[in-house]
């Protein structure tokens, strides 16, 4: 668990930061509980890509907007608590950097309720509602040439109505990601050559 103010990590049972002193607050909303987050992109529009975090509970994804202010403003926190703290200018740099990419963390001191709400470009898909969902890992390509191309993971999700698809971090872990996903999802797990896992 980590703190949603600083990006301390915590302790589970922890009730206030040991950082900054603000206090965490366990996720109680009536039995659903968090079970993974993780920070993805999203294409919007031609070229532009923003940031999202997939939020698994035990009944549904939640899909939480992160906008670049949001996460410009977590890292610049992290630093100056950090220079607060003694740290030296790479120590800082790094948590800085840590706070970007391990943001989704604050999540798990939120119910599902309040991460849905918390922007109006948030939304939801209930595991029922799943099609198909397809985890492609992401690889390195080359050209005859030798030239490399690096393809980035993807998480596509598809329902009766709608298509999303999120482009992996290089940061995920992909082999977690797809061993929690496939302990937890309710519907039949089929695997599609080496890089791709299958739900329908």
């Amino acid at each position: 668990m980590y703190c949603p103010n600083c990006g301390e990590k915590l302790p589970p049972s922890a009730k206030f930061c040991t950082n900054c002193g603000h206090q965490v607050r366990e996720n109680t909303s009536s039995g659903e509980k968090l079970i993974m987050a993780f920070m993805v992109n999203k294409k919007d529009g031609l070229f532009k890509f923003v940031s999202y975090s997939l939020v698994f509970t035990n009944s549904r994804i939640i899909m939480a907007y992160v906008d670049a202010d949001t996460l410009q403003k977590a890292s610049q926190d992290a630093i100056e608590t950090a220079k607060a703290n003694g740290a030296g200018f790479f120590k800082r740099i790094g948590v800085a950097s840590n706070a970007t990419s391990n943001y989704h963390q604050r999540y798990f001191s939120m119910s599902p309720d309040n991460i849905l709400n918390e922007t109006s470009r948030n939304f939801q898909v209930y595991y029922n509602d799943i099609r198909s969902l397809k985890v492609v890992k992401g690889r390195t390509d080359y050209d005859a040439d030798g030239t490399s191309k690096n393809r980035p993971g993807k998480v596509i999700i598809k329902t009766n109505n709608d298509k999303h698809t999120f482009i992996m971090l290089k940061t995920n872990n992909d082999s977690k990601i797809k061993k929690e996903m496939r302990n937890l999802l309710p519907i039949k797990v089929r695997w599609f050559s080496n890089f791709y896992l299958v739900f329908s």
